[in-house]
């Protein structure tokens, strides 16, 4: 479908997507919206989309304006236009919900996962390594699934996969909220990832919605970025100050995380209501409306290989992985190292206070990502944005420890250490969690210039999903360790190299490789 204007060209097709029977649509024409304009260079452009046009359907068409660029004509304010714009904000509307749900249930467990892990492991030991575990167990599910759900939603819709994937975790979170057993809340979140892929299909569906519209979606995107950060805000924060409260209703029963978990069961069900009445499918938009649905979308042999042997796709690949290793690996080894006691030099800060600087660096990322990032990359292509983004995080990252370390040993005030985590979490969250709008904003521009990239969208959103599930599975665990070895080695040499800081500095190093070194190719190569 051509539409210029109020002109359009309405091209009947067949599976094989030639021009059969075109049809020139004369009734939305009117001489108030079309100006005649004596400009060749416009003429002869409307001559050659004709030819072209007649060449492929092998029929004569008639011009029906002498130039296909009118003056008055004013898009934005057709009747169409303002419902596509109703439809496009329902759709921002319920992938912000999504994500707000999804974010909330994934971070609410920060700030106590270690107190949690003590707490059903009944001992101290190794609590870094174990807390990693419980944290990693349902990227780890996810993970193994996410690729299978893309398939799926190709062939029955993204609709139902994502219903499915908001009631598991609706369940999931319930049972977390009553659960006493170390290695069952370990299976809980494991089963939970298998049966969710929910950011990666709405993801898709988002951007679905958007190219069906031919409409830009940067500011979809960043607002997706703004509910990211609202969870991020709510989810440590409430996390932190909800653990070891109790409901009053409830009895006696509850545990010390039974409060936090029960908050985002309480997300999940208006959340699944809204779903299932408002959101549309996008799977089948650019599908004809008799097979919409029907035969699923059709998917290249090897599609997914394809896109594995494409190195500049493995880069993406590389860079988004790289990303979510950092990022996970701050929001994991913080709480730790601000949970050390005074007399080991820690600031020995409270679930709570965790908490709070988290509350602080969302807020924080929630304002550049509405007013400051979609200025930034209508001027800046988001490549670069990328890679200047992380120039001050691989410094930050490792100097964090060491500057909290000699602050403590120097008896350093409570502002001044209040100072210094706030303002290291507000430049990592903004810097590193607006990384979560360039990544998918490279993928779907990548994307687009794909052969079929309606059926290629949701596998490369899944594999990207993978990827970043695997270095959030071996994120915690890793760094988890490394604290725990570091601090080990630290107390028992104080003059070793090795130290605290040994899982920062990991950080630094991998966001150095993987995110600045690869970006750089990937901008060379695509």
């Amino acid at each position: 479908k051509f539409q210029v204007a109020h002109w359009e060209l309405v091209a009947m097709t067949a599976g094989n997507g030639k021009l059969q029977a075109p049809l020139i649509n004369r009734n939305d024409f009117s001489s108030e919206d079309i100006v005649d304009v004596d400009d060749p260079l416009r003429q002869d452009t409307m001559r050659t989309v004709l030819a072209r046009t007649s060449g492929e359907s092998g029929l004569l068409l008639t011009p029906v304006m002498s130039s296909p660029f009118p003056l008055k004509a004013t898009p934005g304010k057709s009747r169409a236009n303002r419902a596509a714009q109703r439809r496009l904000r329902m759709q921002v509307l319920i992938s912000c919900c999504i994500m707000f749900a999804e974010g909330f249930y994934a971070t609410q467990i920060f700030p106590y996962c270690p107190s949690m892990t003590e707490e059903l492991r009944r001992n101290k030991v190794a609590v870094g390594l174990y807390s990693g575990l419980l944290f990693t167990a349902q990227s780890t599910g996810n993970l193994i699934t996410a690729y299978k759900w893309a398939k799926l939603s190709n062939k029955v819709g993204r609709r139902p996969c994502l219903l499915v994937g908001l009631t598991s975790n609706m369940l999931a979170s319930i049972l977390m909220a009553s659960t006493t057993e170390f290695w069952t809340a370990v299976a809980i979140r494991f089963l939970s990832g298998l049966m969710n892929s929910n950011l990666a299909l709405m993801r898709t569906a988002l951007r679905e919605s958007f190219h069906h519209e031919e409409q830009e979606d940067t500011w979809a995107f960043s607002t997706l970025s703004v509910a990211f950060g609202a969870a991020s805000v709510a989810g440590p924060s409430l996390g932190g100050l909800l653990y070891n409260q109790t409901v009053p209703l409830l009895g006696y029963w509850q545990l010390p995380w039974t409060s936090p978990n029960l908050f985002s069961t309480m997300l999940y069900v208006p959340l699944l209501v809204l779903t299932t009445l408002t959101m549309p499918e996008t799977a089948f938009l650019t599908m004809p409306p008799h097979l919409a649905g029907k035969s699923g979308l059709a998917v290249p042999a090897g599609a997914s290989p394809s896109l594995l042997r494409n190195f500049a796709f493995v880069l993406l690949l590389i860079v988004g992985g790289g990303h979510s290793y950092v990022f996970t690996g701050w929001e994991i080894t913080y709480p730790l190292i601000a949970r050390i006691p005074a007399e080991n030099f820690g600031e020995d800060w409270s679930t709570a206070q965790v908490g709070v600087t988290f509350l602080m660096g969302s807020f924080a990322l929630m304002l550049y990502s509405l007013f400051i990032f979609p200025f930034i990359a209508s001027r800046v292509r988001v490549i670069r944005i990328w890679i200047l983004s992380w120039v001050l995080p691989v410094i930050a990252i490792p100097l964090f420890p060491r500057l909290l370390t000699h602050m403590c040993e120097m008896d350093a005030s409570l502002l001044s250490l209040t100072m210094l985590n706030y303002g290291t979490q507000a430049l990592l969250s903004v810097l590193l969690g607006s990384g979560f709008i360039s990544i998918q904003l490279m993928l779907n521009s990548y994307v687009s210039k794909l052969p079929n990239s309606s059926a290629q969208l949701a596998l490369a959103n899944s594999m990207l999903v993978s990827t970043q599930a695997l270095v959030r599975a071996v994120s915690p665990m890793a760094n988890g360790a490394l604290f725990t070895l570091g601090l080990q080695i630290e107390i028992e040499d104080p003059y070793s190299l090795v130290s605290r800081a040994l899982p920062f500095d990991t950080l630094g190093v991998i966001g150095i490789l993987t995110c600045m070194v690869c970006a750089m190719a990937f901008e060379r190569r695509s």
